[in-house]
């Protein structure tokens, strides 16, 4: 059966303009309001005056009629790619047909405009939905009819039938793939304590256990916890050790975990960020463990008591001074390569938050909530360009409320972070005070797509690296499967957002719904390089030169290759390496943009031993690239050997 798409948008316009009318004037029956459709299509209604007219009352049918239309057409036709594409040709039409058809439905007066204001924003609403059909319409391939088991009709309040098990967006050759590794109460690490030498081992092989698994799923960024509330887990001169290390507040566990964190994140070629909660300090109970060593003690004038917690005070200006102290330490003692702040925020909610003798004596004539604003600014501000200072390699992001705020198309249901607690991070962004963010996104639906496409929109170029809520598949913490975490997944490839981050690493480690697994043999199946930095330095080391390949015993090759520089001469550039097969003209040119053909990635100096593992999959088409700590990649140095070297 052929959809026609005059057919399906007067269908869809009908659905739409059915559920509107009857919810406007409940005493019309629904066939005297298809017969007046048909009629508005060719012939405006008389003015009205009556009517309650409400935004969400147009858009939430209009969501139906479209999501309906994509559903009803990807059945019949999507049967490849390419008719897939056409499907969304087809909702778009339906989306200009109700467009056309609500303004000429609409004639208020003056007094009754925002159902005009409704019908203007209706383009922009549906730029959302066709978004995310987007993302889904690859995952719809549908074979056989007779497969389909689904009723053509689909309520507003039904999931988005997509299916996820057979195809998903292709991977892409850069992509932030991240994991916070929480060391709060040991949720996700230690597990042991370190206060004997085998129980110092233990504990640093627990850390390397997660590393291991993360590394041979491909992942690239690790988010380390390095500071919890008020207490750290590196050598620091400000604040003592968490005691979650040695059972001890401030005692160090024989070894510096961020050192060791970063080391061995670099062995397996992966970034290390120094993960920090920002503002809050804990309960009444943590800050008196801590003692003299608590900035509480140490100095009161920039913390405050609010409910049951202490909280640095965002108002007083050595608060930025302050958290600029601790990331001065770890920045210029460590190799990290970002520093992640967590809860840079106000408490939400926090009318009473007690900060008025500051507002009173820094306020400058802005109101409370444009002055906390403009407070956390000044902190993100302070420390971004401080960390630019000391070394300007090093990411600097936050992981926000999950919505920034209301967006033409969609509520945030009072839950946001400009308003709620006063991180103006689109601000952050378009000031260019941020690397990378990454909104904590643990929403499913219509909590999740349209907020993502939002922080994409405003970016100003920025990274925008979503946080996925992977623990609600743990029964214990929620419903969802992990149909929710592939969809999300495939929208942010589809529609170039930077990548994701899991909360938390433990549910990836423990495989829930197979999640691990999942992500191993298909979404991050190959390697992925991060994403470059172009506002901080666009200019690529030199192409490597002298590339070549010997025989180290039957099955191990040796690649060597002479240095190459940089602009940069505090970091030596690190290398990636590519391989092919076959003896096809096509297998001796190397595409450096398919992240299958990548071995290896951020090695370091100019050696690589390569050991095939299958004989007839071993790569004798060889380019090796540079890159730099912004991400810059150089031209490839090229060689090609016969199989024979290799295994002879």
């Amino acid at each position: 059966m052929h959809i026609y798409p005059i057919d399906l948008a007067v269908r869809a316009l009908l659905l739409m303009l059915k559920r509107l009318f009857i919810g406007l004037q409940a005493q019309r029956s629904a066939a005297a309001v298809e017969k007046r459709v048909a009629e508005t299509l060719y012939k405006p209604l008389p003015t009205a005056t009556d009517r309650k007219f409400t935004a969400e009352a147009a858009l939430a049918p209009f969501r139906t009629a479209v999501t309906k239309s994509l559903h009803t057409a990807t059945k019949r036709v999507a049967t490849d790619l390419n008719t897939a594409k056409s499907v969304l040709k087809v909702a778009e039409y339906t989306a200009t047909t109700f467009y056309t058809g609500l303004k000429r439905v609409v004639t208020l007066p003056k007094r009754f405009e925002a159902p005009m204001r409704v019908a203007e924003s209706a383009s922009k609403t549906f730029a959302a939905v066709l978004a995310i059909g987007a993302a889904f319409l690859p995952t719809w391939v549908v074979a056989q009819q007779t497969e389909v088991r689904q009723s053509d009709s689909l309520s507003s309040s039904q999931p988005l039938p997509v299916r996820t098990e057979e195809v998903e967006i292709p991977s892409p050759k850069r992509e932030v793939r991240a994991a916070w590794i929480t060391s709060v109460y040991g949720l996700d690490w230690p597990q042991t304590r370190a206060v004997t030498p085998q129980s110092i081992l233990r504990q640093k092989q627990e850390l390397t256990d997660i590393l291991d698994k993360l590394a041979e799923a491909n992942f690239n960024t690790v988010l380390f916890q390095a500071r919890t509330r008020g207490d750290v887990l590196y050598d620091s001169q400000i604040e003592p050790y968490n005691a979650i290390l040695t059972g001890k507040t401030g005692q160090r566990p024989g070894y510096d975990p961020l050192a060791f964190a970063v080391e061995e994140c670099h062995k397996r070629g992966m970034e290390c960020h120094a993960w920090i909660v920002s503002i809050p300090l804990g309960n009444r109970k943590h800050v008196a463990s801590l003692g003299a060593a608590s900035v509480l003690k140490r100095k009161l004038r920039i913390c405050v008591p609010y409910k049951s917690e202490y909280f640095l005070n965002p108002g007083h200006p050595e608060t930025k001074e302050y958290l600029f102290s601790l990331v001065r330490e770890m920045v210029t003692r460590y190799d990290i390569d970002g520093v992640h702040f967590d809860y840079m925020r106000y408490p939400e909610y926090a009318s009473r938050f007690p900060d008025q003798r500051e507002f009173r004596r820094y306020g400058m004539g802005r109101n409370l909530k444009q002055w906390r604003k403009d407070n956390l600014s000044e902190i993100v501000r302070y420390i971004y360009q401080g960390v630019k200072a000391l070394k300007p390699w090093v990411k600097v992001s936050t992981s926000p409320v999950g919505k920034y705020k209301d967006t033409e198309r969609y509520s945030s249901k009072g839950w946001n972070a400009f308003h709620t607690v006063h991180q103006d991070v689109q601000g952050w962004m378009g000031e260019g005070i941020q690397d990378q963010i990454y909104p904590m996104l643990y929403f499913r639906g219509d909590n999740f797509y349209p907020f993502a496409l939002d922080w994409k929109e405003q970016s100003n170029g920025r990274q925008v690296i979503p946080g996925l809520g992977i623990y609600f598949l743990d029964p214990a913490e929620g419903s969802w499967t992990m149909d929710d975490i592939e969809r999300q997944i495939n929208f942010i490839r589809s529609h170039a957002l930077d990548g994701e981050a899991h909360y938390r690493v433990r549910y990836l480690i423990n495989d829930t719904q197979q999640l691990y697994q999942r992500l191993s043999s298909h979404f991050y199946r190959y390697r992925a390089l991060v994403p470059a930095m172009p506002w901080l330095d666009d200019v690529a080391p030199s192409a490597p030169t002298g590339l070549r390949v010997e025989q180290v015993t039957p099955g191990y090759l040796r690649l060597t290759w002479e240095a190459s520089t940089d602009n940069d001469p505090r970091n030596a550039p690190r290398y990636i390496i590519y391989g092919s097969t076959g003896e096809s003209p096509e297998a001796k040119t190397i595409d450096l943009t398919r992240p299958e053909q990548m071995i290896a990635s951020y090695v370091s100096g100019t050696t690589y031993l390569y050991a095939p593992l299958i004989p007839s999959e071993a790569c004798i088409h060889f380019a090796v690239t540079a890159i730099d700590r912004y991400g810059n990649e150089s031209a490839p140095a090229h060689i090609s050997i016969p199989l024979a070297m290799i295994w002879e």
